[in-house]
């Protein structure tokens, strides 16, 4: 299924009317009438609009391949096409297919112009061979009603304007080339000629690179007509009985050109060679400094389509011409067949020319014309700047060039590289050039290149054309209105330029049928006609487009809500309400029977400390921009009688800020004072807390996750009053990060202990030995500078945080020995009655030591064991640990 949409733009299609004054009046001399259309006799017929002869114009299709998929096992043509800017003069486009489109040019008004946008005009499958119709729709279709191009009155040439597409058919990623074939169109429209209704003349053609297959893909068109002064034809292929060129057809170029197209074109007859295969030249130019020359394969096949590069000679005598196949991998190589071509001469000083001749390693412009920048951002891809303008406002036509680069040296054959382009989102365009190197790899590749901006409302011009005036300037932009409903409102506009100007008002950006004049009147405003406006102001030269203004159309007030009566007891507090709905900003002024009010000019009236003397009737008065109204009067009476006085309540005792280890009992409460009943509503982190509705709050079990902010709301008849924030912490234990370490010391040695601990600051720390607290130990570290066998034993520390949190370290276990003797052995181990006889030797004063476990504080003497030669028996089963020391 086909559905043909377009984006916005606006400008293109908003200025039909002022086509014919454009475009008739942009050369010095008339151009000839067009043939006058023979409308079928289907009573839904209509005739074409202008006829396409005296101003080149454009378009940009794009293509939304998406919704494509399979049908009844072939692949269905489920495109979507688009245009994203044309003009000036409107396209249509009453036929395509998966690799060919047919556009006509000069539809008679938009809704043609546009009338498939958004529908069906026709529904295809594929069925493997050939496209076949779906369905037998209507054969007439209002987008036929525009001229179909022919190639006796211009030349239809075209840019692939994506780098790069993709199906939604499972097929990868390839990029596209175009052929523009002049007589295989299937497309409906009026002919050039006679102005006869049918099909036929020409179409554009896209392909995959490299795949002989059919693919659809973003393009650019442009119409260059013989009629306004440009120089091209149509060149039929090598004819093997002639060296000399020739044109397809004798009425198939422009009339400043000789009849005979041997004058301009030469076969060298070395086909399938390294030779040029085509010598092209135009009288009295000089292909170097001259101009510019654009072509494009016309053949007749839809696969395989051919490319047509040129370069210009040195000399200046003309451009070499060479043909291959989009599926040839030797850039040396050309075709003898199926180089039928079309070209289009663009002369550098063309009326309103933007484009030139592009080196391709460094960007460099060889030569050029108009205001843009171009740089290279790496191998074949380029960045074009057009100051202000988008893909909305024109497109680009690309042309490669050049040399063939082989082996580090340009060889005698042109280019062999595509090119493409495509805007990037800030507004600039990427141009590509790419080569075949086989069916799945096309790399990037360094070309030069002419280019040739082709605006869409201020179009090139052929040299020698009467240039077209600037568009018109806007001194004075519309403004901003507002109005009452019923009234009038005024839009206008002040523009400087060459008149006569033409204006089309637009409301949210779609054309008002009367809005064709400088002002835009409603004589009476109502709420539908709210929105944004804007106009496009038109001259010869071009249209330019005004800021956006609005329009709001206020409604009279209407009251809602009526301030209602009241009786109140003196003392009381009067309090008056009333609700309004309009638009624009509500003024209040309140009303005490039927006078003004100081200073009451908000929805509500409040008055204190009310007397008798303010009994009586109260209204209020509210405007807007869309009126006044009044509302109705609220009577209030006043009870002399002594009011009973009451007490809100008052919070005498606040809850407390608290900060508590983990584990522990959270309790918060609260005193007030006031009339009874009294009510308790407690908050964490400002949300009710369900059941906590008494004078105490607690979580006898409170957790970290109870930290924050605590609050009570505290109630009774005369009003309510919250209290002051309790910060709550709950803290988690400390942590050690690094624990306290065993000792084994000499008596004598300085020892330390210490440890590093993260937790709720400030910490507070106490060592402690053997279970006890040692005084004065609070610090981290815990030093003994002189140890003895006394400081012996198991030390740790227990570590406090300020929410009173403790944590206990491992035990360190300290050891203190007298100097150990190092040359004092056990001489013999014996068993001897029942137990273990130790015997040693040694001088004077050694002792032998014993304890059960070495977890034991201290090492104490074995009785009888001094002296020189001593020994010990051990009775078997109790085991206890021994050394020797000297005294």
């Amino acid at each position: 299924m086909n559905i043909f949409r377009q984006n916005m733009f606006p400008q293109a299609l908003a200025i039909s009317l002022l086509i014919t004054s454009f475009t008739q009046l942009i050369r010095s001399a008339e151009v000839p009438a067009g043939p006058t259309p023979r409308v079928p006799s289907d009573p839904e017929a209509l005739a074409p609009g202008t006829y396409p002869n005296g101003s080149v114009t454009a378009v940009s299709y794009t293509v939304d391949a998406s919704k494509v998929k399979f049908h009844n096992g072939n692949d269905q043509n489920d495109i979507v096409f688009g245009i994203e800017g044309q003009g000036p003069i409107p396209w249509t486009l009453p036929s395509y297919g998966r690799t060919y489109v047919s556009p006509r040019i000069g539809a008679i008004n938009d809704e043609a112009s546009n009338s498939n946008l958004g529908v069906i005009p026709f529904d295809i499958v594929f069925n493997g061979f050939r496209y076949e119709w779906e369905f037998d729709l209507t054969f007439w279709a209002p987008s036929a009603a525009a001229w179909r191009p022919h190639p006796s009155k211009g030349v239809l040439l075209g840019s692939i304007r994506k780098n790069g597409q993709e199906w939604n058919d499972g097929t990868p990623h390839f990029h596209g080339v175009l052929s523009v074939p002049y007589r295989q169109s299937e497309g409906e429209g009026y002919s050039m000629v006679d102005g006869s209704f049918g099909v036929g003349d020409m179409d554009i053609v896209t392909d995959k690179a490299g795949l002989n297959s059919f693919a659809s893909i973003d393009f650019s068109a442009a119409w260059f007509p013989f009629d306004q002064g440009w120089t091209g034809g149509y060149m039929a292929s090598a004819n093997i009985d002639s060296e000399l060129g020739s044109w397809i057809d004798p009425e198939f170029h422009s009339n400043n050109l000789p009849g005979d197209g041997g004058e301009l074109l030469e076969w060298t007859r070395e086909f399938a060679t390294w030779l040029v295969p085509g010598r092209f030249k135009l009288p009295g130019v000089n292909s170097k400094s001259d101009g510019m020359l654009f072509t494009t394969s016309v053949e007749s096949d839809k696969v395989g389509l051919m490319m047509i590069s040129v370069a210009a000679n040195e000399d200046g005598s003309g451009w070499d011409l060479w043909g291959r196949r989009n599926t040839e991998a030797d850039g040396l190589f050309q075709e003898e067949s199926n180089l039928d071509f079309s070209f289009l001469y663009v002369p550098y000083d063309a009326d309103r020319l933007i484009g030139g001749h592009i080196r391709g390693n460094d960007g460099a412009v060889i030569n050029g014309r108009g205001g843009f920048a171009l740089k290279r951002l790496g191998t074949g891809q380029y960045e074009l700047t057009v100051p202000n303008k988008t893909g909305k406002d024109g497109m680009v036509l690309l042309q490669a060039t050049g040399r063939y680069h082989f082996n580090n040296r340009d060889t005698i054959a042109s280019s062999r590289s595509f090119l493409s382009y495509e805007e990037t989102a800030d507004g600039k365009f990427i141009i590509e050039s790419r080569y075949y190197e086989n069916d799945t790899s096309f790399p990037l590749e360094d070309t030069e290149f002419y280019f040739a901006w082709v605006d869409f409302f201020a179009p090139l011009a052929p040299a020698g054309s009467t240039p077209l005036p600037d568009p018109p300037v806007i001194k004075q932009q519309p403004a901003d209105v507002e109005v009452k409903q019923g009234d009038q409102a005024v839009f206008s506009i002040a523009a400087t330029g060459e008149e006569p100007f033409e204006y089309q008002w637009q409301f949210n950006e779609e054309d008002i049928e009367a809005g064709k004049g400088q002002t835009l009147e409603f004589n009476d405003a109502q709420p539908a006609n709210d929105g944004s406006y804007r106009v496009l102001v038109g001259n010869k030269g071009g249209v330019v487009t005004s800021q956006a203004a609005t329009l709001t159309v206020h409604t009279p007030p209407v009251i809602t809500s009526h301030p209602a009566n009241q009786d109140i007891k003196v003392g009381d507090a009067l309090s008056l309400h009333v609700a309004v709905a309009g638009t624009g900003t509500i003024q209040y002024q309140w009303q005490y029977n039927q006078n003004d009010l100081a200073d009451q000019t908000s929805k509500e009236l409040i008055i204190e400390g009310v007397q008798l003397t303010h009994a009586g009737q109260y209204r209020v008065i509210a405007t807007t921009p869309g009126g006044t109204v009044v509302s109705e009067s609220s009577v209030v009476t006043v009870d002399a009688s002594t009011p009973v006085a009451s007490e809100p309540p008052v919070i005498i005792q606040q809850p407390l800020s608290q900060t508590l280890a983990v584990g522990s009992e959270l309790r918060l409460s609260v005193e007030a004072t006031g009339d009874d009943p009294i009510s308790y509503r407690w908050q964490f982190n400002n949300f009710n807390i369900p059941g906590a509705s008494s004078t105490e709050f607690i979580i006898p079990n409170a957790q970290t996750e109870d930290s924050g902010n605590y609050k009570v709301v505290v109630t009774n008849p005369e009003g309510s009053l919250t209290s002051e924030i309790a910060v709550v912490t709950v803290s988690q234990a400390p942590v050690f990060i690094s624990q306290p370490q065993s000792i084994a010391a000499v008596a004598g040695q300085s020892i330390r202990l210490e440890v590093e601990a993260r937790g709720l600051p400030p910490l507070a720390y106490q060592w402690r030995v053997n279970g006890f607290n040692i005084p004065g130990a609070r610090l981290p570290q815990f030093s003994i500078s002189n140890v003895q066998e006394a400081d012996a034993g198991s030390y740790s520390v227990i570590v406090t945080d300020d929410a009173g949190a403790k944590t206990e370290s491992d035990v360190a276990i300290l050891t203190v020995s007298e100097e150990l003797v190092s040359d004092i052995s056990i001489t013999s181990i014996a068993f001897q009655d029942g137990g273990i006889l130790l015997r040693w030797e040694g001088e004077n004063g050694l002792v032998l030591q014993a304890k059960a476990t070495l977890q034991d504080a201290q090492w104490r003497d074995v009785p009888g064991t001094e002296g020189e030669s001593q020994s010990l028996q051990v009775t078997i089963g109790k085991s206890a640990f021994y050394r020797l020391i000297k005294r």
